[in-house]
């Protein structure tokens, strides 16, 4: 398993704090199932001691595993909005 850090870059540029829990080196392996979690509570602080079921679901899962801070919360950048603007709205069909 590979933890990574990344930014996930919003259409307005403002950046996106995510951790990432990749199954095995996470070269090349995938792709992966994805458990999302986007959050306002600072995933590097209050929410850190989670990281052990994250690495558990990962490694015996097989998931991929992406904690995200929500706009203008923890490490992303932005201010916080009430409501999602319609331009970043989609519709998601299985």
């Amino acid at each position: 398993m590979i933890e990574l850090s990344e930014w996930i870059v919003m259409g307005d540029g403002v950046r996106l704090a995510a951790s990432l829990f990749l199954p095995g080196d996470g070269e090349g392996d995938g792709p992966w199932p994805v458990l999302l979690e986007a959050l306002p509570y600072r995933k590097d602080d209050l929410t850190a001691s989670y990281r052990s079921e994250y690495r558990r679901l990962c490694g015996e899962g097989g998931y991929a595993v992406a904690r995200l801070d929500l706009r203008g919360t923890g490490s992303s950048e932005g201010s916080p909005r009430t409501s999602m603007p319609r331009s970043s709205s989609r519709t998601w069909r299985p």
